[in-house]
């Protein structure tokens, strides 16, 4: 109820268009803090259960990512309307919308990551088997913070450093993952000097 007073408050204040960027950048802010949290607090057994009671499925991931992309794509397309002089809050919003929306793509890839490592797969001496998929240097269970290492550098680098991939399933998801990152880190530049260059003129 409160969410929704405050939304209309901003969208009597301003226009529509920076309100819905507004809203976007909360969103992404609030999903960011959350996962955060979330990674203070993980365990092997959080994981683990996770995986095998909340896997939102690759379509959801792929619906999110484009999301994720658009809405960074429409709040820099949003500086090249009509209005030429932008306002600073417009630009500030705008712009808040890259790396948000990146932080937000590859946090969300790190916690599938995690899902399909520790998706159950058999059982090994009586006990459930994690599926695994992914080797990483010296580190026979990762954690969190391993998953977002390499999500991140796939992210930066589209590259996997010092991890390896061990499965098909991994190897299908890292593709998709790296050609978002790709569009993300290419287009979203190019879109963004060109915005720049436009508004100095």
């Amino acid at each position: 109820m409160a969410a929704g007073l405050i939304a209309f408050a901003v969208i009597r204040v301003f226009s529509r268009e920076i309100a819905a960027i507004a809203a976007g950048d909360v969103f992404f802010v609030a999903y960011l803090g959350s996962m955060i949290f979330m990674a203070s607090r993980s365990t092997l057994a959080k994981l683990r259960n996770r995986a095998r009671n909340e896997d939102e499925g690759i379509i959801v991931i792929v619906g999110l990512t484009v999301v994720a992309i658009g809405f960074s794509f429409s709040s820099m397309f949003s500086l090249l309307g009509k209005d030429a002089n932008p306002s600073t809050l417009h630009m500030m919003l705008a712009i808040a919308s890259i790396p948000l929306g990146w932080a937000v793509l590859h946090m969300l890839f790190a916690y599938h990551y995690a899902r399909l490592y520790y998706a159950p797969s058999g059982k090994t001496g009586g006990k459930p088997s994690d599926a695994g998929g992914l080797e990483f240097l010296d580190t026979p269970e990762p954690g969190i913070l391993e998953f977002m290492y390499f999500s991140f550098v796939i992210g930066s680098t589209a590259q996997t450093a010092d991890v390896n991939l061990r499965s098909t399933g991994f190897r299908r998801v890292v593709l998709f993952h790296g050609i978002a990152s790709f569009v993300f880190n290419t287009v979203l530049l190019a879109l963004a000097v060109n915005v720049a260059a436009t508004l100095v003129q």
